[in-house]
């Protein structure tokens, strides 16, 4: 009797759930690809660099040529250099990179 219970009040929780909850309205949040770049930079001038980290900076760069290809091109060619750096090194370079950034 307990068992039979026991299954019909577990039965009777999977099927409704916990709780009743309407939807919930979600907000996409939509960087800037300058804000993209840089938030790729703080990680890579925090932890070093992993090469997916790189290609998602150049792809980042390549992004921000639509609304500032001046800095674009300022950043491409430093990120590029980035790609064969050692950590300690990307570390250096992202800093430098972030650094010019917020002077623009």
């Amino acid at each position: 009797m307990f068992l039979r219970c026991g299954l019909i009040l577990l039965m009777t929780l999977c099927v409704f759930g916990c709780g009743v909850q309407g939807p919930v309205d979600v907000e996409e949040v939509v960087k800037s690809p300058r804000e993209v770049v840089t938030g790729i930079l703080e990680q890579v001038a925090e932890n070093g660099a992993t090469g997916s980290e790189l290609g998602e900076l150049m792809n980042a760069i390549e992004e921000l040529k639509a609304t500032d290809s001046a800095l674009a091109a300022e950043l491409e060619p430093e990120g590029a250099a980035m790609m064969s750096a050692s950590s300690d090194e990307t570390k250096v370079k992202a800093k430098a990179m972030l650094t010019k950034l917020s002077n623009e």
